[in-house]
């Protein structure tokens, strides 16, 4: 969004709300805090670097609802992890992402974990 001056998950969200009916809010998640660049960073930094970053804006909004989280692509999973976080302490039932990509590498690491196996 800095960088384009548009998000482009959020044009994709849109037309997967289209498309299965679920319904489409982008105003729940904030950030309160800046981070610095995810992709700029290694494993271990991107961990820390967004722990208590974003807030639930409108917390009756999630209450007691499953969320579903688009991003467009993950690595370590570490953003997605925060706000799925934030999003229970807020009340969500549930939280489950969808990703559009994922980096080779750190996919492939992932995969190999003994807790993916089980």
């Amino acid at each position: 969004l800095r960088e384009r001056g548009y998000s482009q998950t959020l044009l994709v969200a849109r037309s997967f709300g289209r498309l299965t009916g679920l319904p489409v809010a982008s105003n729940i998640l904030v950030k309160q805090k800046e981070t610095r660049r995810q992709m700029d960073l290694g494993r271990q930094e991107r961990l820390s670097n967004v722990v208590g970053a974003y807030s639930v804006k409108h917390p009756e909004k999630v209450a007691g609802k499953r969320v579903l989280l688009l991003d467009d692509i993950i690595t370590t999973g570490s953003t997605l992890n925060e706000c799925k976080k934030t999003l229970i302490a807020a009340g969500a039932e549930s939280c489950a992402a969808i990703c559009f990509a994922a980096t080779a590498k750190d996919h492939a690491r992932r995969q190999d974990t003994p807790e993916r196996n089980k």
